[in-house]
């Protein structure tokens, strides 16, 4: 019942045949709801292209969360419980950082493993709270004041209706 969720999707390495059958590799898939893939989270990736387009340069980070990290539900595809055995992530994040936006922008989405038909905006939250989430600093080469800033919010109204 799941599919093989691409964290970088195939579709934005169209310019690179070596690349885009990378993408297929399992450290590039996560178990992923059909409805979600299908649904909402392609509905995220073709936003985010769009994004990338407008703004010309995006910093994206994406993943799996766990709610369980130790005991994580898991798919076994063999009846030897030591082989097949592949954690289903409770959600997964996306972290988009646009460095030559003007002005600078990020923005983060959480969207639980199974369907979202909630508007995407819904699953708007901040780095700060992706952070929380997996132990990872995100932006942590930026000065830390401009870190902290971008970090804390996310503005949708610039990202969803600005045209820079």
């Amino acid at each position: 019942g799941y599919d093989r969720g691409h964290m970088a999707p195939a579709g934005d390495f169209k310019g690179s045949e070596e690349a885009m059958e990378a993408t297929f590799m399992m450290s590039n898939v996560c178990p992923q709801d059909h409805q979600l893939n299908k649904g909402a989270w392609n509905d995220l990736e073709m936003l985010v292209r769009s994004w990338a387009r407008r703004d010309k340069k995006l910093v994206i980070y994406t993943g799996p969360i766990y709610n369980d990290k130790k005991r994580p539900e898991k798919i076994q595809r063999s009846r030897d419980k030591n082989k097949g055995r592949v954690a289903i992530p409770d959600a997964f994040y996306k972290v988009i950082y646009a460095p030559t936006a003007r002005p600078a922008r990020a923005i983060a989405f959480i969207l639980p493993n199974r369907p979202c038909e909630d508007d995407l905006k819904t699953y708007v939250v901040t780095v700060d709270d992706v952070e929380r989430m997996t132990g990872i600093d995100f932006l942590h080469s930026l000065p830390q004041d401009r870190q902290k800033q971008l970090q804390a919010t996310s503005n949708t109204a610039i990202w969803f209706n600005s045209r820079q």
